[in-house]
């Protein structure tokens, strides 16, 4: 299916987003997890975020607007599992959405003692 743009100068593939919120690094449960939109080229849209947790249930998130054309998301993930974070612009999601994110324990392989050898 194409998908013209033209008739609405929205386009998704302008959208740019980034923080730990989209990967998951270094944070835990009930931690604050964030990321940045920023959407001020790619049209007269708003984003929109939707983020389901491991047990497909909805996870409340911050949105707070910059008036730049850039969002700044917070959430706090309950606990460790793979959360999906779904943004859409203009009714089209972004290329990389929605975004796997793995909330895992931290491991300092440093620490780590091999006994019984």
């Amino acid at each position: 299916a194409v998908v013209s743009t033209r008739s609405t100068g929205v386009d998704p593939k302008k959208v740019t987003v980034e923080g730990p919120g989209l990967t998951g690094e270094d944070i835990l449960p009930d931690e604050t997890a964030y990321f940045k939109i920023h959407y001020k080229d790619a049209g007269p849209a708003e984003p929109k975020v939707e983020i389901v947790g491991p047990d497909s249930q909805p996870i409340p998130f911050n949105v707070e607007q910059d008036g730049k054309g850039e969002q700044y998301v917070t959430y706090k993930p309950p606990k460790f599992g793979m959360y999906n974070v779904a943004i859409n612009f203009g009714g089209m999601p972004l290329p990389n959405s929605p975004y796997k994110v793995k909330i895992a324990p931290k491991v300092d392989a440093s620490k780590v003692k091999i006994a019984g050898l």
